[in-house]
């Protein structure tokens, strides 16, 4: 595994008083893989797991490598103008608000042909270093929505390993929805929303060099060393 202080996994990030919780960012001491799960991620797969924080509070957890430094992967990542490219299953975003460590946004999601469309508005906010950003609802179709996404350098492998979690609760009559559901779908959306990001980088590299010069090189953004 990777480990070093990019992400502190003991702070939340700051978000606007009033406003919703944020959830916590992990970083890479947060990060437990069985040995078999291990040897997965070191050959480049992408494991999928539950993390049981309490018997109520479950969340979904992607980990794997991808090919690109962390701040360009956070770049493309955090950016409005591109998530309905990026992501296939939101239909609209609109960001409505923004300060220096986030933002509040709106959006509506199709997260599955057995379910109705979904609209949400979030409040997201972003680590000092831009490797990192999580998100929670303010108000939406959802219990709770939220999640977050780490970018972690590894220079050994000059690979970044990314944490993508999935934290979803249905509200009303979608609550009948069996959490097996929920937990089937994160399987197959947090892997593939890693695999977007990474293709949107290629994407912005090729279509606006100018952008992909202003970012920094990795060594100069935390590179972490490996335990």
């Amino acid at each position: 595994l990777v480990a070093g202080p990019l992400a502190s996994a003991a702070e939340r990030v700051t978000t606007r008083p009033g406003e919703a919780t944020l959830p916590l960012i992990p970083d890479a001491g947060d990060v437990e893989l069985s040995a078999a799960e291990r040897a997965k991620v070191e050959a480049g797969e992408i494991v999928v797991k539950l993390v049981e924080r309490t018997k109520e509070d479950r969340q979904a957890r992607a980990i794997g490598y991808l090919k690109h430094n962390p701040v360009e992967l956070w770049s493309v990542a955090g950016d409005g103008r591109l998530q309905t490219e990026m992501y296939p299953e939101i239909q609209e975003f609109e960001e409505l608000e923004r300060w220096d460590s986030g933002k509040r946004f709106r959006a509506t999601a199709d997260v599955s042909i057995l379910l109705p469309d979904f609209h949400y508005t979030m409040t997201g906010c972003w680590n000092p270093s831009r490797t990192a950003l999580c998100w929670a609802q303010l108000s939406g179709d959802f219990d709770r929505n939220e999640g977050s996404q780490s970018f972690l350098w590894n220079p050994a492998r000059r690979e970044t390993l990314a944490v993508f979690t999935f934290d979803l609760a249905m509200k009303g009559i979608l609550s009948l929805v069996p959490e097996s559901f929920i937990l089937s779908l994160a399987g197959h959306n947090l892997p593939s929303a890693m695999h977007s990001v990474e293709a949107m980088v290629d994407k912005v590299r090729t279509r606006d060099p100018e952008r992909a010069l202003v970012v920094l090189a990795p060594a100069s953004h935390g590179a972490v060393g490996q335990q």
